[in-house]
């Protein structure tokens, strides 16, 4: 635009003369008619001074032509949100996050728009997420929102699609920022997109679905290969490998030993008091499955990892009295954790073990109650005998129930499934929950030992 008809329009506009400014726009239109920024004012001055909606409307219309542009779609989508046209503002404003992915403005319009055409909030906020990944492939913070709300809603193939745009993510934005970017977001998007697929295939998709195993596999396999220390990716690898387990328990192993006193009064009250009052103790836990709906922190170690890092750590250091009267002498992998809620029926196996050919089920498992409210109901332990492989057609009742109480300490072999049963707590205190510290020990051998994890907190800062 040339400089007098602009500032000549600036002048017409300030002093209310829509019919001057919009004269001077034309002509500097008529000027300059590659560029679209005369056409976008002058749709301004007709919508915001004149009044005129619909000839604003064809204006904007009229600029996009010439160039789309966030403002031209943004302006536009404003006007069609007060007119009540919602889903036609909604798709302005997703027009325009495509030329701008960065306007605040924008998304803050685009979910007014959804939730005044009457979507649902949920439902709104998702297709925010999702038009913001649509218009930006390198925006890492919404493909991983969006896959993570999508998966709690229980839509895994959606949230599949949106992990598998994530690593198209991840990749760009790693090569837009050069070398200097380390692995471990990519590592995460494939990590997340194996075990969608492997969820996928678990929950099924109807007769004749395509098996996800293979695709789940070489995610795992890319997530291994940014990672190499990645347990949790070589965990899958295993089960969707069918890799057996090792058994270290020996036959006379017993079943359970249950300690009515776990440990002295004066180190359990001190132990009690550390549990109670960590800062992890809300997390979600991220063993398995089988533990979802609980929630506490996951700490793996091995025996070095134990000496070198456990005992110097402020945040552990409140828990080494239960570690150590534990820890059995040939024990040399280890997983801890604080278990608040249900675990379905299981067996251990999360030993921290980096490779695709060997595991482990735990030798003994250790389990003491720190915190068991008065008048609670459930949440006992159930454990199993070991069971010959395959599936049992009928899952039989407990051979050992355990009812909890403060400062117990039961002890049982590592191959016996076990689970525990949901407790009702007391409605009298919002500060009531049932703690317990579980400590798994493995025996692997020498050989396998430089393939363990040192020290790991898993899903934390250290």
């Amino acid at each position: 635009m040339l400089e007098l008809p602009a500032r000549a329009c600036l002048e017409a506009a300030r002093a209310g003369d829509a019919t001057g400014a919009s004269r001077l726009l034309e002509e500097a239109s008529r000027l300059d008619p590659a560029s679209s920024l005369p056409v976008l004012k002058l749709a301004n001055v007709q919508y915001h001074l004149d009044g005129d909606a619909a000839a604003a409307e064809a204006t904007y219309e009229r600029a996009l032509r010439i160039e789309p542009s966030h403002d031209a779609h943004f302006f536009l989508g404003r006007l069609r949100a007060a007119a009540g046209r919602h889903a036609e503002a909604a798709a302005s404003f997703e027009a325009a996050l495509q030329c701008d992915a960065s306007s605040a403005a924008c998304r803050a319009e685009l979910l007014a728009s959804y939730l005044a055409a009457g979507e649902p909030q949920e439902e709104a906020e998702l297709g925010l997420l999702a038009a913001c990944c649509r218009a930006d492939a390198a925006d890492v913070a919404s493909h991983r929102k969006l896959a993570s709300a999508l998966q709690e809603r229980g839509r895994l193939a959606e949230a599949a699609e949106a992990l598998e745009r994530l690593i198209a993510a991840e990749a760009a934005y790693r090569a837009a920022i050069g070398a200097a970017r380390d692995d471990k977001q990519g590592h995460d998007a494939y990590f997340n997109l194996g075990n969608l697929l492997r969820r996928a295939d678990a929950y099924g998709g109807g007769a004749g679905a395509r098996s996800r195993a293979a695709e789940a596999a070489a995610a795992f396999e890319a997530a291994v290969r940014l990672v190499p220390t990645s347990a949790d990716a070589y965990y899958q690898l295993r089960r969707l490998r069918g890799v057996p387990h090792t058994v270290t328990c020996p036959a006379d192993q017993p079943l359970v030993e249950v300690r009515p006193r776990g440990l002295a009064d004066s180190a359990f009250s001190g132990l009690a008091a550390a549990v109670q009052s960590h800062p992890w103790l809300m997390r979600p836990n991220r063993l398995s499955e089988s533990f979802a709906g609980t929630r506490g922190f996951v700490v793996r170690f091995n025996r070095r990892g134990l000496d070198a890092r456990v005992r110097s750590h402020p945040q552990l250091q409140g828990l080494l009295p239960f570690v150590d009267a534990a820890a059995l002498p040939a024990a040399n992998v280890f997983v801890l954790n604080d278990a608040q809620l249900a675990v379905k029926r299981h067996l251990d196996i999360t030993g921290a073990i980096c490779s695709a050919s060997h595991s482990y089920v735990a030798h003994q498992v250790d389990v003491l109650y720190v915190a068991v409210p008065a008048g609670m109901r459930g949440g006992r332990l159930l454990v199993w005998p070991p069971e010959p492989p395959g599936r049992p057609a009928s899952v039989p009742p407990p051979a050992e129930i355990v009812a909890p109480a403060a400062n117990i300490w039961v002890s049982f072999r590592g191959d016996a499934k076990h689970g525990v049963e949901r407790c009702d707590l007391p409605s009298t205190g919002s500060d009531a929950v049932r703690v317990s510290l579980v400590l798994e020990q493995y025996v692997c051998p020498e050989a396998v030992l430089p393939l363990s994890q040192t020290f790991e907190i898993v899903g934390v800062r250290p």
